[in-house]
């Protein structure tokens, strides 16, 4: 069988599995929508004052954490926790010992966790756009594209993350302890003021995806001299920045490093 065919059966496959397990899916599906639902509908149609940027409506700022909060959410949260039960269940145990290569086992997990993240960038996005009148992206390539780099980068953390985790556990909690913090100290649920702050945040993955995805929509924003905590004035950008596009390579390249180094194929002490 071709490595193409086989590639495409581990991605069918991990899709059912994913799907056939309502506890999981649904809260990876619905976590998401809830929070860009419940925030939207209480401040989506006050304007917002976001540093360096501008004054724009709050929902769509909001859009662009909630869509990396989903990612991070699939990419990073259930596929580390779904990989160390595996691990401490013996399944990748004996996944390893069928003729299945080991990259195409995880290239499957991996591309079905990027499908789940491209299924939740359709959902919340036709959410915002049809009930909080969020604009239609401008740049629709460079918003997929920038999900597809982060779902990879953020399913490397994971898949690195599992080597440091001592059991399934343990998991839930060691994946929230990391990603909570994450997300509020990058300004997914609200604009950070302490510009050290989000000068620290810029060298995390959570932020530069965060703007690379505002930046695709690109929402029009108006000029906030007279605001106090708004930088003054500005040109909102447009594009690809090279700069938060090099931050999540980065992550990637080092979540592959470590996973590579760091990755155990059964539980401790077997």
């Amino acid at each position: 069988m071709s490595a193409v065919r086989l590639l495409w059966r581990q991605t069918v496959s991990e899709q059912k599995m994913f799907w056939r397990n309502p506890s999981s899916s649904g809260f990876t599906i619905a976590f998401p929508v809830m929070f860009l639902t419940i925030f939207s509908l209480v401040n989506g149609n006050n304007d917002l004052g976001v540093p360096g940027v501008g004054v724009v409506h709050f929902a769509s700022f909001y859009l662009a954490g909630i869509i990396v909060m989903a990612v991070l959410s699939a990419n990073f949260m259930s596929l580390a926790i779904s990989l160390v039960i595996r691990r401490d269940e013996g399944v990748l145990k004996r996944k390893r010992g069928t003729p299945l290569p080991v990259w195409v086992l995880f290239a499957g997990i991996v591309a079905s966790q990027t499908i789940v993240s491209l299924v939740m960038l359709v959902i919340t996005s036709a959410t915002s756009i049809a009930f909080f009148h969020v604009p239609f992206p401008r740049h629709v390539i460079l918003l997929v594209f920038v999900v597809i780099l982060g779902s990879l980068s953020f399913a490397a953390i994971g898949v690195a993350s599992t080597g440091l985790i001592g059991n399934q556990d343990a998991a839930p909690a060691i994946v929230n302890v990391v990603s909570l913090p994450v997300l509020f100290l990058s300004g997914v649920f609200f604009p950070i003021s302490t510009t050290w702050v989000r000068n620290v945040s810029r060298a995390l993955p959570v932020a530069p995806m965060r703007n690379l995805i505002f930046d695709s929509f690109a929402p029009p924003v108006r000029d906030c001299a007279s605001v106090a905590h708004c930088a003054a004035p500005v040109t909102h950008p447009t594009g690809l920045s090279w700069v938060d596009l090099g931050v999540l390579v980065g992550w990637l390249l080092l979540g592959a490093v470590v996973a590579l180094a760091t990755f155990r194929w059964t539980a401790r002490g077997e």
